[in-house]
């Protein structure tokens, strides 16, 4: 309490310091009224121009005056959690998955400016005289031969009606694969496999950078400190991770499997928390020791024959699974089937056990003449369950770093994994499908997600990975008209809770029932269906796809909200999808060279951007001139819409908010701004009244282009 007085205190004498230079500056502006009017009625342009400066100033003054107050603000905070912690509470089970690796108390919790959460609870467009959402209740659907869902039938019109307007009618090319432009694949069988490091006693060195493997652009870099998980393969089990002024970095030995039980005894994946600057790089290395004694991972196996050789692994064969399986972090905890799928998730801050359920089902195709293809998703009625007649083989990995649960399928190998991470990554479930349906025909496989959330036929899929849009499964339309592309998430609510399904692929995506999201993760079909391809969907090949399931709490929800034409994120939930979209990327150095000395990192930034500001790309302006070297870049800024009714203790979120304001001396720590002037988004033209700005200012949802100078 006490400290909190003194915060406050501390702000208002700061607060009145600005409003008294305030006073002072306009005194010296001489804006009193002047002792001999003036012909022109106006000030001069100097006085003019000089005050334009010193409000300039002030404006940049107040700015760093509230960076101030909330590094103030944190320092209180971290001080309280410190005295209020019990240290023990960081140490854990990690034999069991129970622990977490700590990270520093600041990054623990989250204070938003309620200033900021306006933009998500008000609707723009509530005056308009249509709200598409409502459609459903104004259109009858009953074409008896399925309409425009169809996709193909008759139109009659009066011949009258084009008289005074003739008819137009446009002819638009459509795009698709041309079937005779086949990429050749040496085996159609082949998937990307882990590069091994052979540690032969030289030590190796590993860059670890914040990736974004081409979406928008070539290379776009995460603009927040985040740690993360890294995992590479060794043909050692001794070895020592460090960084590059020696500190040993923790890690956790996992087998590498020859097959579901076997696992190889000339691989092992290491895996270690990096915590990686923003925009920059950090570099790590490892060589081979016989002196250290890393984590080693423990397993158990359900529904296995007998192991020979289990290696250095602690391995029990369990046989048959007589009670269910639970894996757990301090954040959740899962339960699991005897044959190894989710059943139940329990969120430790509340204490509250949800039924969230994963199954996987079959889509057949009609036995009409029109059938599903590459374009038509005509299926032949409801999902089936997909049915196993044998116990799959279920194995279970408890580790230090992260534990997890595989069960083989015939036709799909399912994985859940928990992160024992007081961060991000540790407050969300991770899953990883691969499917192989290379052998079937006409079949459509789906992972289907249940759960006791109230969504009755409500739920919300990403347009283009920028805005959320509300969806609604009507029971007039047939099946597939439920269904909607769903580019990085998708997700259903009720009052209390949102269960968030990310996804770092694009899929369709349906909620046929209350409570349930559905994805579709590959399909075959044997025929074409007219649409232009000429041929069927039989270029399968094995497929992977990875998601994430967020559950998270909502607090103070007004339900009239619900009716809005659009949806947002929680901050929790753009930052799980943009570090599930935007993975690290780790480089091992070739050739190990003993003369070569290497940085520790590389540090771009002065520190992480605030949360919802995202750097969509900065690059370098094409000259005008071949030959010229351009000394523009262009700075291409997207701040997110997000939605504050969620809780922010423990987020784990190593940045903030600001209001969308960002001075631009503060941005670059390697390189000084010479100059930041606004731009079209294409980079065309610059705005009549574009001059050079000291500070970034955006608005929620609005993406802004600069042309940037540095030196």
């Amino acid at each position: 309490m006490k400290l909190s007085r003194q915060l406050t205190v501390f702000g208002s004498a700061i607060f009145c310091v600005v409003v008294f230079s305030l006073y002072l500056m306009l005194d010296r502006g001489h804006l009193d009224r002047p002792d001999s009017p003036r012909r022109e009625g106006a000030f001069p342009q100097v006085q003019l121009s000089m005050l334009q400066q010193k409000i300039d100033h002030l404006e940049r003054l107040l700015a760093e005056n509230n960076e101030i107050i909330s590094n103030i603000r944190d320092s209180v905070i971290n001080l309280s959690e410190s005295v209020e912690d019990n240290p023990k509470s960081l140490q854990g089970n990690f034999s069991q998955g129970a622990g977490a690796l700590p990270l520093p108390s600041k990054e623990m919790g989250l204070i938003v400016d309620p200033a900021e959460c306006l933009f998500a609870t008000q609707s723009k467009s509530q005056n308009q005289e249509v709200q598409m959402m409502n459609v459903y209740n104004i259109i009858p659907f009953d074409n008896p031969d399925g309409g425009v869902w169809k996709q193909g039938f008759d139109i009659s019109y009066d011949e009258n009606e084009w008289k005074d307007s003739p008819l137009q009618v446009f002819v638009v090319p459509h795009s698709h694969n041309d079937p005779e432009m086949d990429f050749k694949q040496e085996n159609q069988d082949f998937q990307p496999q882990q590069k091994i490091i052979s540690l032969n006693g030289e030590p190796r060195h590993l860059c670890v950078i914040q990736y974004l493997p081409g979406h928008l652009v070539v290379f776009n870099p995460s603009e927040q400190e985040r740690n993360s998980v890294v995992s590479i393969s060794v043909s050692s089990s001794k070895f020592q991770v460090s960084s590059m002024s020696g500190r040993p970095v923790e890690t956790q030995v996992s087998a590498v499997w020859d097959k579901a039980n076997t696992p190889s005894e000339a691989a092992y994946e290491v895996s270690f928390l990096a915590k990686l600057p923003p925009f920059g790089l950090k570099v790590y290395k490892i060589l081979e020791s016989t002196s250290s004694n890393p984590h080693l991972a423990e397993y158990a196996l359900y529904n296995s024959a007998n192991i020979k050789d289990t290696g250095i692994f602690s391995i029990k064969n369990m046989k048959s699974a007589k009670e269910d399986i639970t894996l757990e972090n301090s954040f959740i905890k899962l339960r699991f089937n005897q044959s190894g799928l989710m059943e139940e998730m329990i969120n430790k801050e509340e204490g509250k056990h949800h039924h969230v359920r994963v199954q996987f089902s079959w889509y057949g195709t009609t036995s009409k003449r029109d059938k599903s293809g590459a374009y038509l998703f005509l299926p032949d009625g409801e999902a089936k369950p997909y049915e196993y007649r044998t116990p799959p083989l279920v194995r279970v990995q408890h580790g230090r770093i992260f534990s997890d649960i595989t069960c083989f399928f015939e036709h799909i190998t399912h994985r859940v994994r928990l992160y024992h991470i007081k961060g991000i990554e540790g407050q969300s479930v991770e899953i990883s499908n691969t499917v192989d349906i290379r052998k079937k025909s006409n079949y459509e496989i789906a992972m289907k997600i249940s759960s006791g959330i109230n969504s009755q036929n409500r739920f919300y899929t990403d347009l283009n990975g920028y805005q959320i849009q509300p969806r609604m499964t009507m029971s007039k339309l047939p099946l597939q008209a439920n269904v909607y592309p769903m580019t990085t998430m998708a997700y259903i609510q009720d009052a209390e809770h949102r269960l968030t399904l990310h996804s770092a692929q694009s899929l369709g995506v349906s909620s046929l029932m209350s409570g349930q999201i559905e994805v579709i993760m590959d399909r075959r079909l044997m025929q074409d269906d007219n649409r232009g391809l000429e041929q069927g969907v039989l270029d399968n090949k094995i497929t992977e796809s990875l998601f994430r399931i967020l559950l998270e709490k909502r607090t103070a929800v007004n339900m009239n909200e619900e009716k809005h034409p659009v949806s947002y994120p929680s901050l929790l939930s753009h930052l799980t999808n943009f570090f599930l979209n935007h993975p690290i990327f780790p480089m091992i150095e070739k050739n190990y060279m003993p003369t070569l000395q290497l940085l520790e990192g590389f540090f771009p930034l002065s520190s992480s951007l605030p949360c919802d500001i995202h750097i969509v790309n900065l690059r370098t302006i094409q000259p005008k001139v071949d030959g010229q070297h351009p000394d523009e870049a262009a700075l291409i800024l997207h701040r997110k819409g997000f939605d504050c009714h969620f809780s922010s203790k423990d987020t784990g979120l190593l940045c903030s908010t600001s209001k969308g304001k960002i001075l631009v001396q503060t941005l670059f720590s390697k390189f000084t701004v010479e100059s930041l002037i606004p731009s079209s988004l294409s980079l065309m033209y610059s705005p009549s009244d574009a001059r050079n700005i000291s500070e970034i200012s955006l608005n929620p949802m609005e993406i802004s282009t600069f042309r940037i100078r540095l030196r």
